[in-house]
């Protein structure tokens, strides 16, 4: 499963999807509000739409990747459902941890 950066929809992973086809099934999304998927009604859950749509497609487990704020919806996911990951990859995630990094680094 790949999730997106939050200035990007699905296309960002085009590249990415030619190279890891051959072999494996990938499965992609726009999360809500990006590309074709609109905003649905109420608060919303990003990582509670992935894996509904993992569910609705039979996954039960999953190598997940995630950039930037896909990486955060990985997180999430990742803590909702563990057992269910083979792999978790981050690129450049964001989320409330960055502050927590900074202020626990060593000065060099």
């Amino acid at each position: 499963m790949l999730l997106h950066a939050g200035v990007a929809d699905l296309r960002m992973w085009d590249a990415q999807v030619v190279a890891l086809v051959p072999g494996r099934t990938v499965v992609r999304c726009d999360l809500a509000g990006f590309g074709s998927t609109p905003v649905g009604p109420g608060a919303g859950c990003d990582a509670e739409d992935v894996l509904g749509l993992l569910d609705e497609l039979g996954v039960e487990r999953f190598a997940l990747v995630g950039a930037s704020y896909g990486g955060f919806v990985a997180l999430q996911v990742a803590s909702a459902a563990p057992d269910r990951l083979d792999r978790l990859v981050l690129l450049d995630g964001s989320g409330p941890w960055s502050s927590w990094a900074t202020s626990t680094a060593r000065p060099t």
